[in-house]
């Protein structure tokens, strides 16, 4: 049985070399992964990746081991940089995000963290200077 390259991926995300690779069948490889985020609840989050395979991987995002569906609450989108936006973040998201990608000849996950911070909302010094 013929075992799928595992490249080396070497550069930036403009340029990315993948070492011995000759063409053909790759398995999903990340070359940008998502970073973790800490936002006050009602902030938006948004966290990127960038892979490269063939044939094109198919990519899906999870929070706390949940299916994302792209609708209002969260978009789901690709265009050469898969992305993740949590419009208006709340407690219930917090926790790990991950990304899977999988095409014939492989899978490959990550996961990241996001922190949703309680808002402080203390208008107190607002109202004393108040006239």
């Amino acid at each position: 049985m013929e075992r799928a390259f595992e490249p080396q991926v070497f550069g930036t995300t403009k340029h990315i070399i993948l070492e011995g690779f000759q063409g053909g069948d790759l398995a999903p490889v990340f070359v940008l992964k998502p970073e973790p985020l800490v936002v006050a609840e009602g902030e938006s989050a948004k966290f990127c990746c960038r892979l490269v395979g063939s044939p094109r991987p198919l990519v899906k995002w999870f929070i706390n081991g949940n299916q994302v569906v792209n609708g209002s609450k969260y978009k789901i989108r690709n265009d050469g940089i898969h992305q993740l936006e949590i419009p208006k973040t709340g407690e219930w998201d917090k926790g790990e995000v991950e990304v899977c990608a999988r095409n014939a000849h492989g899978e490959t996950k990550y996961s990241t963290t996001l922190d949703v911070r309680q808002r402080n909302d203390d208008y107190r010094s607002l109202l004393k200077n108040s006239p």
